[in-house]
């Protein structure tokens, strides 16, 4: 053990297991915004009382599904009944989004469990799909209809969010539980050594590993240092403590997507370096902003240039996503690590605004035009996904 820094920890557990009362209502007390929605629809499902909390995952995807199936079938009705041709239009745009969430929701329920952030991807979609829906009869300021189905595609965005709400909840338990201890090489260790030393640090994460699990299935687990103990488990480790070498690729690791752009972006501020978690969230919120700033004037510079009155229409569209998003991400920024929720709120508002300026250009079949900014509206959503998802890893 010389030469080296060690830390023996003696830590005496005791896990008092029991089965939550009504974990209905603990996993909806989590979903801050719709509650009253969240327990209401559980409860009408009867899988729900033998349901653990993927399962009301899936049960709440599934009404989510239903909802959307109904909103179709009204839409089609309507769209069999009215001679107008801006609204058939507007409807038609309407019957292609939820076809296509249709088709989402079910790949959202395959991968809760397994694949949660595919899952969280497909409700994102699923969520955009219902607002392309709602905000094309009010995009364009001389075609504007009122929409018909305001309450549909409201009810299915709230379903869809609390249903990715609840499958991410596992996901963010388990990693509080075990972030303390990397189980980096500890596996490898098992196969060399029956050292209690070396191999302790692993028993520990694979124990707090399984521990995590149990959120899952509807067990509640407590960690005292009472009498009242059911449970002892006695470990003694060496941990060689040092601190994390690069926070930056620790933290862009979990954003899978975007890795080397989370890394590059972050290297490139020269406040990373000093940076904790949340700081790193606000650096990467701050370059969303300059970047959709940018954005911002080189649609008004292209504004100046163009004669053609349809592209005109769009990028007036963009013009007013923009200065939303513009107005949100300081919103967003405020509220890292003070309300992370509301901060993850305002960040899917950006994604959405730079998606609507994007598909503006062809949501309307017989008035196409080429998005002169699909680089950039790209860039957008990706940077504001990537702060989203450090400000996610804060809990």
């Amino acid at each position: 053990m010389s030469g080296m820094s060690l830390l023996f920890l003696l830590i005496l557990f005791t896990l008092n297991y029991h089965s939550h009362a009504d974990l209905i209502s603990s996993t909806c007390e989590k979903n801050e915004e719709y509650i009253d929605l969240c327990i209401s629809t559980l409860r009408s499902d009867p899988r729900s009382a033998a349901a653990d909390v993927a399962g009301l995952a899936r049960i709440m995807f599934d009404a989510t599904l239903a909802k959307a199936t109904a909103t179709l079938n009204q839409i089609k009705d309507l769209l069999k009944k009215t001679s107008d041709p801006v609204l058939r239009e507007y409807l038609n745009v309407c019957v292609e989004q939820y076809d296509d969430a249709i088709e989402d929701i079910p790949i959202a329920i395959q991968n809760v469990g397994s694949h949660n952030f595919a899952s969280r991807i497909k409700a994102d979609d699923v969520l955009d799909e219902a607002r392309s829906c709602e905000e094309i009869f009010t995009d364009l300021p001389n075609r504007k209809r009122k929409s018909p189905f305001t309450a549909e595609n409201d009810i299915v965005k709230k379903l869809v969010m609390i249903a990715a709400g609840i499958s991410k909840d596992c996901r963010i338990f388990g990693k509080k539980v075990i972030s303390f201890v990397s189980p980096t090489g500890f596996r490898g260790l098992l196969s060399q050594s029956d050292d209690l030393f070396a191999v302790g640090p692993y028993v520990l994460w694979s124990f707090l590993e399984h521990l995590a699990t149990l959120h899952c299935k509807g067990m509640k687990t407590s960690l005292t240092m009472s009498g009242m103990s059911l449970h002892f488990l006695l470990i003694l480790f060496t941990l060689n403590y040092h601190s994390h070498a690069d926070l930056i690729s620790s933290t862009c690791e979990k954003n899978e997507e975007d890795i080397d752009l989370c890394i590059s972006t972050l290297r490139s501020d020269p406040r990373s370096a000093a940076a904790d978690v949340a700081g790193l969230a606000r650096i990467m919120f701050d370059a969303t902003l300059a970047k959709a700033t940018a954005t911002l004037n080189q649609i008004k510079d292209l504004l100046k240039k163009t004669s053609d009155p349809v592209l005109r229409e769009y990028l007036n569209v963009c013009v007013e996503q923009y200065d939303d998003a513009i107005e949100d991400i300081p919103v967003a920024i405020q509220n890292v690590g003070s309300n992370n929720f509301a901060s993850r709120i305002k960040a899917d508002d950006v994604v959405d605004e730079a998606r609507s300026c994007e598909e503006i250009f062809t949501d309307l079949p017989n008035r196409k035009r080429k998005s002169p900014f699909t680089a950039a509206n790209d860039m957008v959503k990706k940077l504001v996904m990537i702060a989203a998802g450090i400000v996610e890893s804060l809990g």
